[in-house]
C-alpha cells in the first residue's frame, strides 16, 4: 500500500499530541510505502526518505506547496490513499484526492474542527464530508465532526497512542526523586501546552493551598510553555500562573520547569505520584483527548482530571484515574489528597493504568488500527 501524508505538525518522535502524525507515519512505513509533506522543522530538521519539507513558515504558502508537491508525488509514485493530518490540512488533501481520484482520510482532534472562524468552518464542513473516512481521536471529537455534517458511518474513533516501553522506568521512585532534589516530597505533575483551558492557574489558586494544608510535603511540578505556534492560543498563560503562585504564597510548593528534554520528561513522569490536568470549559476550545494521561499511565502514575472533552476516553474513572466535574475544586482537592495519602490505592491504580496503557494504547497497537482502516477503505 502506498500512502501520501500531508501534515502541519511533524516534529521528532517524542511525546504529546503534536507527535501523533509522526508516530502514525513511523508505524505505517514498516509495511507500506509512505510519503510525507511537512513543514521544515526549525529546531531539528529530520532527513528521512520520502519526507519533503519546504521552508515555508506561513500556513497558506505551505498549503499551496502541498497541492503542487502532492500532485507531483501522485503522478510519480501513484499512492493509493491520501492522509490529512488534521481538519486544517483536509481542504488541500481533498483537492488532490478529487483531482487524481484517490481515496482520502483525515485525522481530527478537536480544536481543529471547532475553531471559530466563519471561513474556516465553511472549509472544514465542505472538506470533511468528502472524505472516505474521518478518524477521530475521541468520542467528543467524533461528535463535533458529525455535528458539522460528516457521515457518522464514515467517522471512526482511533485513540492516539504512546511508546509505553519508553515512558516506563523500572527504577525506584524515591531514587529518581533524590536525583532531582525531591526526596521526601509527594509530587503532583502537570504536563501540557499552557493554553487557558488547561486550568493550571485556577488549580493553584483554588485547590493547591488546601492540598498543601492536608499534605505539607506536596509539591506541584508544571512542565510546558506558552504555545508559540498555535493558531488559536495567544494568551500569556504563564504570567497568570506566576501571579497565582505569588498570590497563594506557594513558591516552595510549585516548580515551573518550562520545556524539558525528552529524557528528563520521562524521569519526571516516573518520579511523580499523581498526574493532574484540571481542564476547564472554555468557549470555542476543547480538550480532544489528552495523550499526556496515557504517557503518565505508561509510567505507572494514576491521573486526576475533569470530565470535559475527550478526557473521558483517556481515563477509566476509578481504575486508571479519577474524574471530577469541571470547576469542582472541592472534589478535585479531596481526590488528590486521598491519593497522596493512600499509597496502596495509588499503587494499585498506577499498576492498572500501566497495564491498560500497554494493552490498549501502545503505538504498535494503534498503528495496526490505522493500517487496518486504510486497507478496508481500499477494499470497499
Amino acid at each position: 500500500m502506498k500512502i501520501l501524508i500531508i501534515t502541519w505538525n511533524f516534529p521528532p518522535k517524542t511525546g504529546g499530541i503534536e507527535n501523533v502524525m509522526y508516530n502514525i507515519w513511523d508505524q505505517l512505513r514498516k509495511r507500506n510505502d509512505v510519503f510525507v509533506i511537512a513543514p521544515h522543522a526549525n529546531s531539528e530538521n529530520i532527513e528521512e526518505p520520502g519526507v519533503f519539507r519546504p521552508r515555508f513558515p506561513q500556513l497558506l504558502w505551505f498549503m499551496l506547496f502541498s497541492i503542487f508537491k502532492g500532485a507531483r508525488i501522485i503522478l510519480r509514485e501513484k499512492p493509493d490513499v491520501l492522509f490529512a493530518s488534521s481538519a486544517l490540512m483536509c481542504p488541500a488533501t481533498v483537492v488532490l484526492a478529487r483531482l487524481f481520484h484517490r481515496r482520502v482520510v483525515t485525522q481530527i482532534y478537536g480544536l481543529d474542527v471547532i475553531y471559530r472562524n466563519i471561513f474556516y468552518q465553511l472549509m472544514v464542513r465542505c472538506s470533511l464530508r468528502r472524505n472516505d473516512n474521518v478518524i477521530a481521536i475521541s468520542e467528543m471529537s467524533r461528535n463535533e465532526a458529525v455535528a458539522r455534517g460528516t457521515s457518522s458511518g464514515k467517522t471512526v474513533i482511533i485513540h492516539p497512542g504512546t511508546d509505553t516501553k519508553t515512558f516506563y522506568m523500572d527504577k525506584d521512585k524515591d531514587e529518581i526523586k533524590r536525583k532531582h532534589g525531591l526526596d521526601g516530597r509527594k509530587v503532583i505533575l502537570s504536563v501540557c501546552r499552557m493554553a487557558k483551558r488547561k486550568g493550571i492557574a485556577e488549580f493553584i489558586r483554588n485547590s493547591l493551598p488546601d492540598i498543601v494544608g492536608m499534605v505539607p510535603e506536596a509539591i506541584y511540578l508544571v512542565v510546558g510553555e506558552n504555545p508559540s505556534e498555535s493558531l488559536a492560543h495567544r494568551d500569556n498563560v504563564m504570567q497568570d500562573i506566576e501571579n497565582a503562585i505569588q498570590e497563594t504564597g506557594l513558591n516552595n510548593h510549585v516548580l515551573l520547569l518550562g520545556k524539558v528534554e525528552f529524557s528528563t520528561l520521562i524521569e519526571i513522569y516516573n518520579l511523580s505520584d499523581i498526574f493532574v490536568l484540571p481542564v476547564i470549559p472554555i468557549e470555542g476550545d476543547m480538550e480532544g483527548f489528552g495523550v499526556v494521561f496515557i504517557e503518565a499511565n505508561a509510567a505507572g502514575v494514576p491521573c486526576v482530571a475533569t470530565k470535559t472533552g475527550g478526557i473521558t476516553d483517556a481515563i477509566e474513572d476509578g481504575r486508571s484515574g479519577i474524574l471530577v466535574e469541571p470547576n469542582d475544586y472541592r472534589a478535585l482537592t479531596g481526590k488528590i489528597a486521598l491519593l497522596l495519602k493512600d499509597s496502596e490505592l495509588r499503587g494499585n491504580m498506577g499498576e492498572y493504568a500501566r497495564q491498560r496503557a500497554r494493552n490498549s494504547f501502545d503505538w504498535g497497537i494503534v498503528g495496526i488500527q490505522h493500517e487496518g482502516l486504510l486497507k478496508r477503505i481500499l477494499k470497499s
